[in-house]
């Protein structure tokens, strides 16, 4: 019982020091103090904006909330990352429709990324074409 506690206690230690490149969505609410603030004073401005919060923690928030009457607004549908040698590809995907008031749209959405390692260039690619950040920032 003993060899076997053992080995399921390795592999579990084992699985904890595994890095990979990996991200979810995340609420600003559900943030640090310091990244709330950051989207909280770039919520004016559509866009990706990127903030890193730790060594291997970056924050990335598309936004499209900001909408001007008569112009279509802008969700999004899709969001990825990769990797490439020393580069970091971040991936979205931005459609635009006229109904403003869908509930199930995402116009404002932040992605928590944990990097499996330093990376010396990240890019943001939109629509698959590559877009600079509105804002960076970080601690």
């Amino acid at each position: 019982m003993k060899k076997i506690l053992s080995v399921f206690i390795f592999i579990l230690l084992l699985a904890g020091c595994s890095s990979e490149l990996t991200f979810n969505e995340v609420e600003i609410a559900n943030t640090n103090n310091n990244v709330r603030t950051f989207f909280e004073s770039v919520e004016d401005t559509n866009g990706a904006h990127l903030y890193f919060d730790e060594d291997k923690v970056i924050y990335v928030m598309l936004n499209g909330k900001n909408v001007i009457e008569g112009e279509n607004a802008a969700y999004f549908t899709d969001f990825s990352v990769d990797s490439d040698g020393k580069i970091l590809n971040i991936n979205y995907i931005e459609e635009k429709t006229k109904d403003y008031s869908h509930a199930s749209l995402k116009q404002q959405v932040v992605y928590k990324i944990h990097k499996d390692k330093q990376y010396e260039t990240i890019r943001s690619f939109k629509n698959g074409n590559e877009l600079s950040f509105q804002t960076v920032s970080g601690n």
